[in-house]
């Protein structure tokens, strides 16, 4: 299951924007298509807004279904990122649906130590995963591509946490071009780079 979603779902997917929709409530309010080798599988919805305590919260709701073998897969999930108003990452839940097993997992940041409880067939696990380095989430991620990410050649590079493996990852871009921004993650601005990543674990 997992090396299904991370392979053919998560690599193979092109985004297409169907066009960002603003509100007043809303930071950013937008519908995208899902599809694999052209061909349309899903569509997925993502919403960032301010919440009452000043937080950013981020929130991307997909669904998608394809055939495999002969067999229809269908995934769905939910996920949100909670951060400070300086982007700053504070927490991350995910819920999703696959076939019928679902997975639920909750992140906690404190410091440079992450508390994560995965709640799957009726048992519930716990981990503690240390980092050193900059962590970040949806929005800090667009603060940095926005600060460093359209100067060819430049390179940066920063953590994320991958829900797939369950572990701290690190990202290095290095801008291939001068050219307009393109949006590979459901719609997060991001500039034209290529990308390595490695687990720290």
């Amino acid at each position: 299951m997992r090396g299904w979603s991370r392979a053919a779902l998560v690599v193979a997917l092109t985004v297409v924007a169907a066009g960002p929709a603003w509100s007043a409530e809303a930071l950013d309010d937008s519908w995208f298509v899902l599809t694999i080798a052209d061909a349309h599988v899903g569509h997925a919805h993502r919403r960032v807004e301010t919440a009452r305590d000043g937080s950013i919260v981020t929130r991307v709701a997909t669904a998608i279904e394809v055939r495999r073998l002969g067999e229809e897969l269908r995934l769905r999930s939910d996920e949100e990122w909670r951060e400070t108003t300086d982007g700053l990452p504070v927490a991350y839940r995910l819920k999703r649906e696959m076939g019928t097993e679902e997975t639920r997992i909750t992140v906690r940041v404190d410091g440079g130590r992450l508390t994560v409880e995965k709640l799957v067939g009726g048992e519930t696990f716990r981990d503690t995963l240390e980092f050193s380095g900059r962590l970040l989430f949806p929005e800090g991620q667009r603060r940095l591509h926005a600060l460093r990410g359209f100067r060819p050649g430049d390179r940066y590079s920063y953590l994320v946490f991958d829900p797939d493996f369950e572990e701290v990852t690190s990202i290095k871009a290095r801008v291939a071009r001068d050219d307009t921004p393109r949006a590979p993650e459901f719609g997060y601005v991001s500039p034209i780079v290529s990308r390595s990543s490695g687990s720290l674990r």
